[in-house]
C-alpha cells in the first residue's frame, strides 16, 4: 500500500479591513521557516519550511508534513530527503538521492542520482509539492509526502484617502545573516534594518500551476475532485473528475489540477517601492485570491 505525508494546513482569510481618518499604517508579514537536514541516517524525509505572510492580507499556508522511508515534504522551502544533510532556506528546494526532495517556492525539489551525480528535476513548475518515491520501488508504490499548505485569501481592504500604508510581505531571508546574502530589491525598513520582503506570486497577478498525486485519489482528504472544485472553482481542470485510484505503480502520476493563469491584483501599490506586494494573498502552495484594496473618501 505504501505510507502518505498530510498536506500541510490551510492559512487563514483575511477578511474586512477597514482604515479611517489620517493614519500612518506600517504593517509587516510574518517571516517563514527553514528546513534544516541532519548529518545522520533518518528513518523518513524531512518538513518543508512555513511561508511568509502578506503585510496585510491572507496567513501563509502551512508546510507539508514527511512520510516514512526517504521522502521529504514540500512547502516554502523544500525538505531534504534521507541521507542527504544540505541546509535548505529562503524558499529553496530539497534534493534526495533513493526519493525526491520537496519543492521549494522558487526551486522544483530534485532527485541527484548517487552514481552519476545528475540532478533530475520532479515538477519545474511546482512551487511548493512534496516529493515522492519512484514508481520502481514497487514495494511502496503510493508512498509521497504532502505538499505546502493553501495560503489565506487575501481581504477587503478600504482605506481613506487621508491615511497612508506602507505594507511589506514577510521577510525573504529567514536565516538572520543578511550580511551574505545578495538581494537586489532589498529595502531599507523603519526599523533600520536591511529586509528583502517575498515576493509572493498572486500578488503579481499570477496563479502558479498546482499539481496533485494521484496516488491517494478519493482516499485522503483533499485528494478528490469535489475538495479541489470548491477549492479552485472554475480555475480547475476537469479533466481530473474522471481520474481513478491507482492500483498499481504504473496508474500513479502527477495530475496538473490546475494551469498557471493570471488573477486580479489587489490594487495596492507600495508608496516606496512603487509595488503591488504588500497586501493581498499570503504565500502557499496553492493562492487562490488578493482580495481588493480600496481608497475611500
Amino acid at each position: 500500500m505504501g505510507f502518505n505525508g498530510e498536506d500541510g494546513g490551510r492559512g487563514e482569510d483575511c477578511g474586512v479591513v477597514r482604515i479611517f481618518n489620517s493614519l500612518t499604517v506600517y504593517a509587516y508579514g510574518g517571516g517563514g521557516g527553514s528546513s534544516i537536514s541532519l548529518n545522520e541516517r533518518l528513518s523518513s524525509g524531512l518538513g518543508g519550511g512555513g511561508y511568509p505572510a502578506a503585510g496585510i492580507g491572507g496567513r501563509w499556508g502551512w508546510s507539508a508534513v514527511v512520510v516514512r522511508l526517504d521522502v521529504a515534504g514540500g512547502g516554502y522551502t523544500g525538505g531534504c530527503a534521507e541521507m542527504n544533510t544540505i541546509s535548505n532556506y529562503n524558499g529553496r528546494r530539497g534534493e534526495g538521492t533513493t526519493c525526491g526532495g520537496g519543492d521549494g517556492y522558487f526551486e522544483a525539489g530534485v532527485w541527484v542520482s548517487n552514481v552519476t551525480g545528475e540532478y533530475l528535476v520532479v515538477t519545474p513548475d511546482s512551487c511548493g509539492q512534496g516529493g515522492k518515491a519512484p514508481i520502481y520501488f514497487s514495494t511502496y508504490p503510493r508512498c509521497e509526502s504532502g505538499d505546502g499548505g493553501v495560503a489565506g485569501k487575501g481581504g477587503f481592504v478600504e482605506c481613506s484617502r487621508e491615511s497612508t500604508v506602507y505594507a511589506y510581505n514577510g521577510d525573504q531571508i529567514t536565516n538572520e545573516d543578511y550580511s551574505s546574502i545578495n538581494y537586489s530589491e532589498r529595502i531599507k525598513m523603519q526599523s533600520g534594518k536591511t529586509s528583502a520582503p517575498l515576493k509572493i506570486f498572486a500578488q503579481e497577478g499570477i496563479l502558479r500551476a498546482v499539481y496533485k498525486y494521484n496516488s491517494w485519489w478519493n482516499i485522503q482528504d483533499g485528494r478528490n475532485y469535489g475538495y479541489l472544485k470548491e477549492l479552485l472553482g472554475d480555475k480547475i481542470n476537469e479533466t481530473i473528475k474522471y481520474e481513478q485510484t491507482p492500483t498499481t505503480s504504473d496508474d500513479i502520476k502527477n495530475l496538473k489540477v490546475r494551469d498557471e493563469c493570471s488573477c486580479d491584483k489587489s490594487g495596492y501599490v507600495n508608496p516606496i517601492t512603487h509595488k503591488s506586494q504588500g497586501i493581498g494573498s499570503g504565500a502557499g502552495y496553492i493562492e487562490i485570491s488578493n482580495g481588493s484594496f480600496t481608497e475611500i473618501d
